[in-house]
């Protein structure tokens, strides 16, 4: 009895947390031909101009410091980003849909 217990408490508490694990929001993901990154030091803020991206709105998307840059999935820098940029092939940049600035650049 108590093993039943157990379960139908499991059962009831999956059941309603649940949804509240589910992301509320999800991040707008642009896959690009080819990419432009230009990078301002003076105000840690960036822009990227797409290229060949049918799904793009603009053809310019800002970013600042904290937008997080990953190569093959390990993390590098902006200064990494601005010098692979011309050979980087197929890239992904992710937006925040609130306001459409870059969060995430992937390469």
């Amino acid at each position: 009895m108590k093993y039943f217990l157990n379960v139908i408490t499991l059962s009831i508490l999956l059941a309603y947390s649940l949804p509240s694990l589910a992301a509320t929001a999800l991040d707008i993901a642009l896959e690009m031909k080819a990419f432009q990154v230009e990078y301002y030091d003076t105000s840690n803020t960036g822009q990227v101009r797409v290229k060949g991206c049918s799904q793009c709105a603009e053809k310019l998307y800002k970013f600042n410091a904290s937008v997080r840059v990953t190569n093959k999935g390990k993390a590098v820098s902006i200064k990494q980003l601005l010098e692979d940029q011309w050979s980087a092939k197929h890239a992904t940049i992710f937006l925040n849909p609130s306001n459409n600035t870059i969060i995430h650049i992937a390469y």
